[in-house]
């Protein structure tokens, strides 16, 4: 069926997110158990989607045609990373992505979460490692530099 990327942000910015618009893209509250389940009690997964999936803004690395498979290393699209970096910057703590090949009804598929790892927003670009299709990624906000005054 079709690449659904997620973005799992705190449940007090559900107004805000709400809200959210920018030309070509939407982004709506997913419903996906599995995923909730996955995430930190107070947060609530989203959808970032283009034209109804997330397709476009999937950029896989130079392979021969395969389907999606899990595990299989991809770039967001420039215009997705900007968005999924301008998200996780509504908040100081941490943001969650999650990107799956869904082969059903994305609220009711289950999702398989083959591992967990921790990057910068600013990581998800095409000049960075790659990201891996069904990996949840916590998304940690980089740390404020402390100046010593001594």
């Amino acid at each position: 069926m079709c690449d659904f990327i997620s973005i799992g942000l705190p449940s007090r910015l559900a107004k805000s997110l709400g809200q959210w618009r920018r030309r070509r893209f939407a982004l709506a509250e997913h419903r996906n158990q599995t995923l909730r389940q996955a995430l930190p009690s107070t947060y609530l997964p989203w959808l970032l989607t283009s034209g109804g999936c997330s397709c476009e803004l999937c950029c896989e690395l130079p392979k021969p045609k395969q389907p999606p498979t899990p595990g299989r290393a991809f770039f967001l699209r420039y215009d997705a990373a900007e968005i999924v970096r301008e998200l996780a910057a509504l908040h100081c703590g941490s943001s969650f992505l999650y990107v799956h090949f869904y082969s059903g009804d994305v609220s009711a598929e289950p999702l398989p979460i083959i591992g967990r790892t921790r990057m910068t927003p600013d990581s998800l670009s095409s000049h960075a490692a790659p990201i891996l299709r069904d990996e949840l990624i916590e998304l940690a906000a980089p740390k404020r530099l402390k100046h010593a005054h001594q």
